[in-house]
Order: C-alpha cells, then sequence, then structure tokens
C-alpha cells in the first residue's frame, strides 16, 4: 500500500509541475511571431496577418469583407502584462489606389491571451465609435 500510495504521489507531483509550466506568466517575447487576427463589428469583418518581432508590429497585411485593404501604422504596439493582459493603441491606415490614405484609430479596451499564448481575444472601439471584437492565433 505504501508503494501505491508513493507512485499516486509521484505521479500527482509530475502532473501538477506540467500544468503549472504551461500556465507560467506571460512575458513581452511571447507575443513575437506571425498571428493572423479576425476583427467583428457592425460594418462586417476584417483579417489581419502580421509579423511582431519586439512588441513592434513590423509587417501586417489586412483585407476587410468589403474587400479594402489595411496595413497597420509603424507606431503599433502588441505587448502584454505578466497576467497575460493587453492594453494598448494600434493605427490602422487604409491602403487606396489614390495615394489617400484614411486614418483609423483601434483602442483596444481588453485582450487576454490563452494560458499556451498561443491565441488571444478581446473587445476594443474604434475613434469613430463603434465597438469591435478580435481573436488572435498564433502561427
Amino acid at each position: 500500500m505504501k508503494n501505491k500510495n508513493n507512485l499516486y504521489f509521484s505521479f500527482m507531483l509530475v502532473f501538477l509541475l506540467n500544468i503549472s509550466s504551461a500556465w507560467a506568466a506571460c512575458v513581452p517575447e511571447d507575443v513575437n511571431g506571425r498571428w493572423n487576427v479576425y476583427l467583428n463589428n457592425e460594418d462586417g469583418w476584417t483579417i489581419c496577418h502580421l509579423f511582431v518581432s519586439v512588441g513592434q508590429i513590423v509587417d501586417s497585411n489586412c483585407t476587410h469583407s468589403n474587400g479594402s485593404k489595411y496595413a497597420f501604422g509603424g507606431n503599433s504596439l502588441f505587448t502584454m502584462n505578466s497576467n497575460c493582459v493587453a492594453k494598448t493603441q494600434i493605427f490602422l491606415f487604409s491602403v487606396v489606389t489614390t495615394g489617400l490614405s484614411e486614418f483609423k484609430n483601434l483602442n483596444l479596451v481588453h485582450m487576454t491571451f490563452s494560458r499556451d499564448k498561443l491565441s488571444f481575444s478581446g473587445v476594443g472601439r474604434g475613434n469613430l465609435g463603434g465597438n469591435f471584437t478580435f481573436t488572435g492565433v498564433k502561427l
């Protein structure tokens, strides 16, 4: 019986250690890499492909359901705190063939990363009003 209890205790200890390492705190480097982000509001949906390096969005392209193309501006940051929660602003520019660009400021009111840091979801508000939801998946 003693060996059986020791085996059970050992199994539980290993199990709990593995769970706790998967639930480790978030660090800024967790956001680096390629992401697909999906936004949805009353005007339609948008799909964005992002590349993040050192918390900065360095490459992006977005397509709205109406066919409009967008890119994130150079001041757009993508960071999170140790609790895996982020609150930041993103600057979005439309790509218009006339050479003019439309500016939008997206305020990410609340964004939470999953425990494995491979996805996130949240809510936001645009500078012209209107709320949106979003989800991201790390590639």
